[in-house]
């Protein structure tokens, strides 16, 4: 896909010269703060959801992603779910993302053998039935006000947590996106 957009821009520049930057599906190519999207609508990339695992040593891996002063024990292990809304701006010679959404952390404390932590879906299996002690915190990127009160929180996993948690941030964007003044939106660098 960058390889396409990549070829458009050398190919406009051949036929159109260098005069004016023109917008080809990317910002203008001027300061990257003046072109940061603004708006939701902006943010035309499409959602992802994504995990990230995390063990013993990983702590400065996890600060990037908002998760600071996170001390990870020996036997523990982190999942971070990742569920965006993502943009692009070219500045600067380089294709820029940026973003809105939310992050949930799964702290697995304790399991046994027989525990399953590959998928958010197993690590809730297992706490579910009895083989891992498991707590969790949310929190938002780019997105706050009232309307975000309910997905910044945090305890121990229940059969309930993450399901909450993608349906929660699922509306959540919904009702962004349809400009309700609930939220305060401000996209930030992924």
């Amino acid at each position: 896909m960058k390889t396409i957009l990549l070829f458009g821009l050398m190919l406009h520049i051949f036929l159109n010269g260098l005069g004016q930057p023109q917008n080809i599906g990317f910002s203008h190519m001027v300061s990257c703060r003046q072109n940061a999207p603004k708006t939701i609508q902006e943010l035309q990339n499409g959602v992802v959801i994504d995990a990230y695992d995390f063990y013993d040593g990983d702590e400065k891996a996890l600060n990037l992603l908002g998760f600071l002063n996170v001390d990870i024990k020996k036997q523990e292990r982190i999942t971070v779910i990742e569920y965006l809304q993502r943009g692009s701006v070219f500045c600067d010679n380089k294709t820029k993302q940026f973003g809105i959404g939310a992050r949930l952390m799964m702290r697995v404390i304790s399991h046994t053998r027989k525990a399953r932590l590959d998928t958010p879906q197993q690590i809730t299996a297992s706490v579910i039935f009895g083989q891992a002690t498991v707590k969790f915190s949310m929190h938002t990127l780019g997105i706050t006000g009232p309307g975000v009160a309910h997905l910044n929180m945090s305890g121990s996993v229940t059969e309930n947590t993450y399901s909450s948690f993608i349906a929660g941030i699922s509306n959540l964007l919904k009702e962004a996106y349809n400009g309700t003044e609930h939220f305060i939106i401000c996209p930030q660098p992924l």
